[in-house]
This record gives C-alpha cells, structure tokens and sequence, in this order.
C-alpha cells in the first residue's frame, strides 16, 4: 500500500511513510497488561518486552524521533517504505 501511495503521489513532491510502532510506555499498554494479568500487570509487562529485540518498550520520545527522521530532509530519498519500531 505505501508503495502504491507513494508512486501516486511522488510527483507532487509528496514523501509517503509509515511507523509501526509495537510495544510503547503508554496507557494503553498498562491497560492491556492489567486485562492480561489484573494480580500482576508487572509480570505480563516483562513477558511482553521479553519478545522484543532488545527486552524493553519503546517510549514515546523513540517513537516521535523515528517520526522527526524519516519526515525530515535527511530522509528526503525514502519513500513508500514502512518502519517497524519494536525495539
């Protein structure tokens, strides 16, 4: 799809990309990780981060950079491309 959209659009000038953010400190995740786990949420946390890479979240900040990156001029060759963030 970001191929496609990207092909139609690039002779505007028009960059087109996604982040697939996974697992990020957030609200959201705490509630899941309460539903998944009401007595321990901590543990369903560690399980959780344990399938990632590198064993953690991701905060919002990480995610926003990828977000300021691939927006900016130094990315200004990438387009139609999706970015997994999943630490």
């Amino acid at each position: 799809m970001m191929k496609s959209a990207a092909k139609e659009v690039a002779a505007m000038g028009i960059r087109v990309k996604t982040d697939n953010p996974a697992h990020v400190e957030s609200l959201m995740m705490r509630s899941l990780e309460e539903g998944m786990a009401p007595r321990s949420p901590d543990q369903a946390k560690t399980a959780m981060a344990s399938n990632t890479s590198l064993g953690r979240y991701a905060t919002p900040d990480a995610v926003a950079n990828v977000v300021v990156l691939l927006a900016s001029d130094e990315a200004s060759i990438v387009t139609g491309s999706t970015y997994l963030v999943d630490g």
